[in-house]
């Protein structure tokens, strides 16, 4: 199990990377290595408020980002942090989403700035304001909805994280919020991660992305009870250790790289 485990994080060592996107954003020419830009975008990358907006504030904007290279992976974390401010209401499929594509190929659509093509995609719908209503879509169906309140200028995680199951919630540092859990459907490793937003017709939103980090997931073997398998419990914890370990280097190793 632990060389497994380890053979899992080298493995997708790359993918993760690659998922990256944090501040300076773009290089010292404006170019991005990791997504393509869309529609109408701006990126402030210096000072406390750094954020990439996609859409401008007034009506009939919409702006996008695609990584480059698919997902790479089946089994990840990823948190998107996003911020909301001078929240409009309004109509449906205006918002922002995080969605999963099946090609690299965005084309601009009524759904949150785009057309669906989407294996899944996480939506932050603001028909209702600032009483966000968070919609999954499974094969460019919505599957649920759940509501989640947002505040003006404050910022929210929305995490999702898939290995044995595919979970999403919602964070905002003082609440959190399960949006979706379960085994029927799993995200596959070609797709394209990608975030987009629309204004629509009525609405003058601001949608800012802060960032976007991944992580491999921490996988916690099972500790037998006494008279189960107690020959190999102590072996298990070694492994479980050991796994720890190799998790904190390569995190560890992350860190430093973006530091540089």
């Amino acid at each position: 199990m632990f060389f497994y485990f380890l053979l899992q994080i080298i493995s997708t060592r790359g993918s993760l990377e690659d998922l990256y996107l944090v501040p300076p954003y773009v290089d010292g020419k404006g170019k991005s290595n990791v997504v393509n830009f869309l529609g109408d975008f701006s990126i402030l990358s210096y000072g406390g408020n750094r954020h990439i907006k996609l859409g401008f504030i007034y009506p009939d904007t919409r702006g996008a980002i695609v990584y480059r290279n698919q997902v790479g992976t089946d089994k990840f974390v990823i948190d998107t942090k996003v911020n909301l401010n001078a929240v409009s209401k309004g109509q449906e499929n205006n918002g922002m989403l995080i969605f999963f594509n099946k090609t690299d190929n965005v084309e601009f659509g009524s759904m949150y700035g785009i057309k669906l093509d989407t294996e899944f995609a996480v939506a932050l719908d603001i028909k209702k304001g600032l009483e966000v209503v968070i919609k999954i879509f499974i094969n460019n169906k919505e599957d649920s909805s759940k509501t989640f309140q947002f505040y003006e200028n404050d910022d929210v995680k929305i995490r999702i994280e898939q290995n044995d199951i595919l979970k999403v919630e919602v964070d905002d540092n003082y609440d959190k919020l399960v949006v979706y859990e379960s085994d029927k459907f799993m995200i596959s490793k070609r797709t394209f991660l990608g975030v987009s937003a629309s204004n629509g017709s009525e609405s003058s939103t601001s949608f800012s992305l802060r960032s976007i980090e991944a992580s491999y997931p921490i996988v916690i073997p099972k500790i037998f009870k006494r008279g189960e398998r107690e020959g190999s419990s102590k072996m298990v914890w070694i492994v479980f250790l050991g796994s720890v370990c190799g998790l904190v280097y390569y995190l560890y190793g992350l860190q430093i790289r973006k530091n540089e």
